[in-house]
């Protein structure tokens, strides 16, 4: 059979770009330099029956697309990118698996000189097992070698190409010499049209988690952005209630205010024990449950999920009160900030740490555990506490002045005098003998007094 002549061969192959574009919804526009014919065909074997592949020249490319355009608008996204050594894969299956195929298909070539490099090359150090004559050679490209054993070896690694770097006639032939095949050529997507829509091979590498955690942070943004104009959304609205209802619970836990929501708050702040009593009272009642008739048995399994509902849910919204409420009663503060005051008239005035660690103390002494705070230690929350009390005043502490240092032994005895009734009725261990504190030179620093 003959072959035919080159203008039914121009009308077949309109004919097939046509009937290939309007069969197949997705392809990919694919580069194919230093691909080589036999190359070509094991990649059509690979994608028989997932894809095909029809390459051609532009222009007859470009003639077929103008023709089929009145049927298909889309297609004229493709007409700019028809440039160079391309060609169409076109697939029903999925993009990335025929992407994959496409890129697992390549093949080591030499570097011939005029290529562009597609990867950076680096000769490695290596003993080369050339002769000492063609040491002029390497000199020529400033490669450190020395001779061993009669032969050339390159003492270390050499990047002798980057990426886009155009090949010499010169890097050609040492790579040649030392067997250096530092490329892989094969079908290079360049682009991708799905369903008349184009864009970067790129896109393909994004999975359905990135697009959700590029939503979140965009709704987060926009949720932060709301509530700071006090603007109501979908999103910010559930914020503005739950802050609203914290600020409300605050203000009655400090004050004589009443409501329905906030009797609970209250109790527990006025004994946070409970909290230990309100979780263990369902273990306590699970031995007795267990000797019980089914019936009773699954009714008391009932009322305890409700009860550990219930601890949860409070223990849930109590942690979110604004810091300062949370750890101890009002009439706790209270006792602090008086004793405090106390300690700074007698001259032993706190500073933070110490009311840190006072306080750290008193909540371990209760058996309370406060998830904020590291080991029970308070953390910056304890100088909102003193802002809140008027009777504390942060002050530099200084040494006294010579006039002021001499005492009489008058001032030694009212001083007893006056510790003996602070101390009256107190147990001893209650009192704490601590003198870490006490310096001849304080210096300068911060403490809290009156």
């Amino acid at each position: 059979m003959g072959r035919e002549d080159k203008a039914t061969w121009k009308a077949n192959y309109f004919v097939k770009l046509v009937s290939l574009l309007d069969e197949f919804p997705k392809c990919f526009i694919v580069g194919a330099d230093n691909v080589g014919s036999k190359q070509m065909q094991q990649i059509r074997i690979s994608l028989r029956g997932s894809a095909v592949v029809l390459m051609g020249k532009n222009t007859m490319m470009r003639k077929a697309i103008k023709g089929h355009i009145d049927r298909n608008q889309s297609l004229e996204k493709i007409m700019p990118h028809i440039r160079g050594n391309v060609g169409f894969v076109f697939t029903r299956s999925d993009l990335v698996e025929i992407r994959d195929k496409l890129l697992e298909n390549k093949v080591r070539a030499p570097a011939r000189p005029g290529a562009i490099a597609p990867c950076p090359v680096v000769i490695p150090a290596q003993n080369t097992g050339l002769g000492p004559e063609k040491t002029s050679f390497f000199q020529a490209l400033s490669i450190p070698t020395k001779i061993s054993k009669g032969t050339i070896e390159i003492i270390n690694d050499v990047h002798i190409l980057k990426e886009g770097d155009k090949v010499g006639a010169s890097e050609a032939t040492l790579l040649n010499m030392l067997n250096i095949s530092p490329f892989n050529y094969g079908l290079a997507v360049q682009m991708v049209y799905d369903s008349g829509t184009i864009f970067e091979p790129e896109i393909l590498d994004i999975k359905p988690e990135d697009l959700l955690k590029t939503f979140l942070i965009g709704v987060s943004q926009v949720t932060a952005a709301c509530l700071a104009i006090s603007y109501p959304t979908i999103v910010s609205a559930p914020h503005m209630l739950i802050n609203g209802f914290k600020n409300l619970v605050a203000v009655a836990a400090e004050t004589e205010i009443e409501f329905k929501e906030a009797t609970t708050f209250k109790e527990y702040l006025k004994d946070p024990s409970k909290f230990a009593v309100a979780v263990a009272a369902p273990v306590e009642s699970a031995a007795p449950a267990t000797e019980a008739k089914k019936e009773e048995k699954v009714e008391s399994e009932e009322e305890e999920d409700d009860d550990m509902g219930f601890v949860n849910c409070v223990i849930c919204v109590f942690l979110m009160l604004p810091s300062g409420y949370f750890w101890v009663s009002s009439a706790v503060k209270r006792s602090f900030a008086q004793h405090s005051v106390k300690l700074a008239n007698f001259g032993f005035p706190l500073i933070l740490i110490d009311l840190k660690m006072t306080i750290c103390r008193y909540l371990d002494s209760k058996g309370t555990q406060v998830p904020q705070f590291k080991n029970n230690i308070p953390d910056d929350r304890v100088n909102g506490f003193l802002k809140r009390h008027p009777d504390f005043s942060v002050k530099f502490s200084a040494n006294f002045k010579k006039n002021l240092r001499h005492i009489t032994s008058s001032d030694i005895n009212d001083y007893m005098d006056r510790l003996e009734r602070t101390l009256s009725g107190i147990p001893p261990s209650r009192i704490y003998n601590d003198e870490t504190n006490l310096t001849d030179d304080p210096g300068n620093k911060k403490v809290i007094s009156k």
